[in-house]
């Protein structure tokens, strides 16, 4: 899948959907009046397109009291429910052969929105009507997969579109909770250490040896970032660019506390400052495979 996430605080604090399940949307009612299952509280005016759905395994993370000598504290009173509104989109083996380009649009604060998109193929019925199939991965249409507007957050919990400034961060996770066995029997340990035998019951077959073989890899190819000069050709705040805008002057603010920006021992024993050196490339490339040929679009 690609997951496509905006995670919100504060969060639902009661009547949440089930993890596993999507969100409960009416009541239901026997013929005595009696209502058989109650309505959730959750962000409608989601829009979704093509092989894209409602994110049903994960709604958020209650963040508790944090336990001690965990990299970051937290006290009771500073316990918060923290929602993830988003969707998933199926990929197809066609995605992991080649390269592919992915699009967000992110018009930040009030009135805004975060807008993600894939490629496909656009196709039009015969009533005129727009849709878009995945087929075998080679589409080169865009497809409006996901939209988050601003009101839809605002009427749940008054939350906005992120206006801050943020890094963009490219990683592969590994859950134990995604393609890993949906149950185990009593007797598995259920321990997720592909170096202990006992732990080989908790693992797909074939995925620590994929592990071992290092041909896990996500290849990026390139990354370019678009802000627009003109800020009524958007919705929502003004683009801002940076790490210290004037609407948040952030990095006076970290100078003055790089203690709650860095992992302490024995987390990491070489933060000395809450940011690292910011590297540029490095990489050799000199023939086309090399830098990922076949991924940069032409017009």
């Amino acid at each position: 899948y690609v997951h496509m996430t905006l995670q919100v605080a504060p969060g639902v604090p009661d009547n949440r959907p089930q993890s596993g399940s999507q969100p409960v949307r009416s009541i239901d009612h026997t013929h005595s009046g009696y209502a058989t299952s109650l309505a959730q509280t959750w962000y409608d005016n989601l829009t979704v397109a093509g092989n894209t759905s409602l994110n049903p395994f994960f709604y958020g993370t209650y963040l508790g009291e944090t336990k001690k000598n965990e990299p970051v504290t937290r006290n009771k009173n500073q316990a918060f429910q923290a929602d993830a509104v988003g969707a998933l989109k199926q990929l197809v083996p066609e995605h992991f052969k080649t390269p592919h380009t992915f699009r967000v649009e992110w018009q930040p604060g009030r009135g805004g929105r975060l807008d993600w998109f894939t490629k496909s193929y656009r196709k039009v019925d015969e009533n005129g009507t727009v849709y878009h199939i995945e087929g075998d991965g080679k589409g080169q249409d865009w497809e409006h997969s996901l939209s988050i507007p601003d009101f839809a957050l605002d009427a749940v919990m008054g939350s906005k579109i992120p206006e801050e400034p943020s890094y963009l961060i490219f990683n592969v996770a590994i859950s134990s909770t995604w393609a890993f066995p949906y149950s185990l029997p009593d007797w598995c340990p259920k321990c997720y250490d592909c170096n202990d035998p006992k732990c080989t019951c908790s693992f797909n077959p074939g995925f620590c040896n994929m592990m071992k073989t290092g041909k896990v890899a996500m290849k990026i190819d390139s990354v370019r970032v678009y802000q627009s000069k003109d800020d009524s050709a958007h919705v929502g705040k003004p683009h801002t660019l940076g790490c210290d805008p004037v609407e948040f002057p952030t990095r006076e603010f970290i100078k003055g506390y790089e203690y709650r920006y860095m992992r302490n021992p024995p987390f990491v024993y070489k933060d000395k400052h809450p940011l690292r050196e910011v590297k540029n490339g490095g990489g050799d490339c000199v023939v086309d495979e090399d830098c990922g040929g076949g991924g940069i679009e032409t017009e």
